[in-house]
């Protein structure tokens, strides 16, 4: 357990002791006239009211935050903060020994209620300093706060007092109805590093105080009406995400935002214009910028992007005619321009060596370039919408779209043509049509029988001699995985594709075994058991493994314990219905989207060292919520991780790993 503060204890407990002493002489000197004046009335003094109903659940929180240091009262309907908590710390003479470990309390989620208000007693605006000298019953028990989640309530205002939380760093204020005059209060904060007012009913111009919080460093204003940030903002010197999206901006402070260590900038769906940058600008460390949807005629008025640590770039949703050279970004993992005005790709496409994920949807582009047949890691290209010549491209996935290039580049490259993409020497275009030849040939350890419409695969057609590295099958009509094709390329094969198949439930049926195997594809092949797989298939190095669009369910099984070096996989799109963390440990990234969890497993949040993307978008379960999910999976494992039971904290990935039993 983190080290919690007790320096404040024993003040705590003798101001406590001499004000609980003093209030309970004046009430016996009053309680005679009192009682006989409103003996049998209620008290209507409107003051606060007692949580019913969960009183247990209550205290069981309440003693484990006097404990711990952390107080989680999220989701129980309240209206307001409960008398019980506002009390928490008042001295107790019958708690014993209990109430000597009492700590100071550091973290405070009040989440996903209904809170309107809170009340000014329960955070005083009284320096902390001066409370030993109150005489009055001054309630401070917030007073040593770091971190306050009080995101999907209906807060209309703050109690002045919040500006004394001297050590807060972190305040969570989404999903609620403040308005401007919240942030007079907040900018006062002096340690604050993390403020998250999304989805609130800030508008105008928010203020240049907000200069003042010069150890922010991330700002989430997403989801208002806000028209201008303040020019004050490049004072903000540690600021490393800005998420100003969703508002109504019509312009940045970019000289100031320049300036800015920033690594994530997302100002998607406002009113921008012109172009996004002008001239060469250089922004070291953005790895994530997100434009889209907004009315912007140009990406920068320069030829290119000097962004050396940019991995995602999204510009969906825009009026670019064209767009500047980004091989400088050699870092960049995704690209989408999708619904723009485009008539050609990008240039220097193949100056992107980790380029994974292009979306040109939606656009006037009608020649497909040949460099997306160089980029290898390339697994996601959209050109639906668009008036390709070729019109089987709108369909077909990236790795086929690139094997046809391929083709069709030998095949001009063979007859002494230039590699090209116009007039007659486009790639895809319909002077390069027609195959060389119908015969099933290896070219580059590839053996491409992809489309064909097959039922069974005949081994007669494919040739002896050279060594099958990448089996590629997909689109057909197998029923089988074809276990002849499989003992030829024993030894050779690396990667497997399968998908787009119709396989039986005894698609497997013989032992095999694939020493150099490292990628399996099976999606959308009509896949209702992994029994056959795991039963059969033998691949001590597969690390990629999609199953997804199947019809997979039950219990996500624990695959590492077939394939130890297994790292990636896609499930998305199946109906698994239960998800143990024991059975994803050790993998770096599980793709669930689309499938029926009705809950999911906190102690996901122990395996957060090794899980780097978890997706789980569009399952049964109603929390966490959507809003959490879409900020990826570092927050989801963050929020996981929090709601981890105090006898479960000390379990890790080590522990899940050595346990080998039950498996599916």
């Amino acid at each position: 357990m983190p080290a919690v503060s007790r320096s404040s204890n024993v003040l705590r407990e003798q101001i406590a002791k001499a004000k609980a002493g003093a209030r309970a002489a004046a009430a016996k000197s009053r309680r005679g006239d009192l009682a006989s004046g409103f003996e049998g009335f209620e008290d209507i003094s409107g003051g606060p009211r007692s949580l019913t109903g969960n009183t247990g659940l209550l205290k069981k929180r309440i003693q484990s935050g006097r404990m711990s240091g952390t107080l989680n009262i999220a989701a129980l309907g309240l209206t307001q903060i409960p008398d019980e908590v506002m009390k928490m710390y008042d001295f107790d003479p019958t708690a014993g020994s209990e109430w000597a470990e009492s700590v100071d309390l550091t973290k405070l989620i009040a989440a996903d209620n209904e809170i309107i208000e809170i009340r000014d007693d329960g955070f005083p605006d009284v320096a902390i300093e001066d409370l030993a000298d109150s005489e009055e019953g001054i309630n401070f028990q917030f007073g040593g706060l770091e971190i306050l989640d009080l995101h999907g309530n209906k807060l209309q205002g703050l109690p002045v007092g919040i500006r004394r939380l001297q050590r807060l760093h972190s305040l969570n204020l989404a999903n609620n109805s403040l308005t401007n005059t919240a942030l007079d209060i907040i900018v006062q904060l002096p340690e604050l590093k993390d403020l998250n007012l999304g989805s609130n009913l800030l508008e105008g111009s928010i203020t240049e105080d907000l200069s003042s919080l010069i150890h922010l460093q991330s700002l989430n204003l997403r989801g208002n009406r806000i028209t201008d940030l303040p020019e004050s903002i490049g004072r903000l010197s540690q600021l490393r995400k800005l998420d100003a999206s969703s508002n109504q901006l019509q312009s940045l402070q970019m000289a100031s935002i320049l300036g800015l260590p920033l690594s994530d900038l997302n100002v998607s769906k406002n009113k921008l214009g012109g172009p996004f940058l002008e001239g060469s600008v250089s922004m070291l460390h953005l790895a994530t910028l997100d434009i889209s949807h907004n009315q912007l005629a140009a990406i920068s008025t320069g030829t290119s992007l000097e962004l050396p640590s940019l991995q995602s770039l999204h510009a969906s949703g825009n009026r670019l005619v064209a767009v500047p050279d980004l091989s400088p970004c050699t870092k960049l993992l995704t690209l989408s321009f999708s619904e723009n005005s485009l008539t050609e790709f990008p240039p220097n496409l193949a100056s992107l060596p980790n380029l994974r994920t292009l979306d040109l949807s939606r656009n006037n582009i009608n020649k497909v370039d040949a460099a997306v047949a160089l980029i290898e890691p390339l697994t996601s290209l959209h050109l639906e919408g668009n008036p390709l010549r070729e019109r089987k491209y709108l369909t077909m996935a990236a790795a086929d779209i690139k094997q046809d290039l391929r083709k069709r580049f030998e095949n001009m490259t063979l007859e002494g043509e230039e590699d090209a993409v116009g007039g007659n020497n486009v790639i895809g275009g319909e002077e390069a049509s027609a195959p060389r030849s119908k015969a099933i040939s290896i070219k580059g350890g590839i053996l491409d029988i992809s489309s064909k419409s097959m039922t069974e695969l005949d081994m007669d057609t494919v040739p002896d001699g050279p060594a099958i590295k990448e089996a590629r099958l997909q689109r057909n009509r197998l029923t089988t995985i074809p276990e002849s094709l499989l003992r030829l390329s024993a030894t050779s094969l690396r990667m497997l594709d399968m998908s787009n198949n119709t396989l039986q439930k005894t698609y497997l049926t013989t032992a095999i075994t694939l020493p150099l195997l490292t990628s399996l594809k099976l999606s959308s092949a009509n896949v209702t058991a992994l029994s056959p797989l795991l039963t059969y298939l033998d691949a001590p190095k597969l690390s990629d493994l999609d199953i997804s669009v199947n019809r997979l369910s039950g219990e996500f099984p624990r695959l590492r314990s077939y394939y130890p070096k297994l790292l990636t996989i896609n499930a998305a799109d199946n109906q698994f219905s239960n998800l143990p963390y024991s059975n994803v440990a050790g993998l770096s990234s599980v793709n669930l989207q689309n499938n029926a969890l009705s809950a999911l497993d906190p102690m996901l949040g122990s395996l957060s060292r090794d899980l780097k993307m978890l997706e789980v978008r569009g399952n049964l379960f109603r929390v966490p919520r959507w809003d959490v999910l879409d900020k990826g999976t570092e927050v989801l494992m963050k929020w996981l991780k929090e709601r981890i039971p105090e006898d479960q904290k000390g379990v890790g990935r080590d522990e899940v790993d050595d346990d080998d039993d039950d498996m599916f």
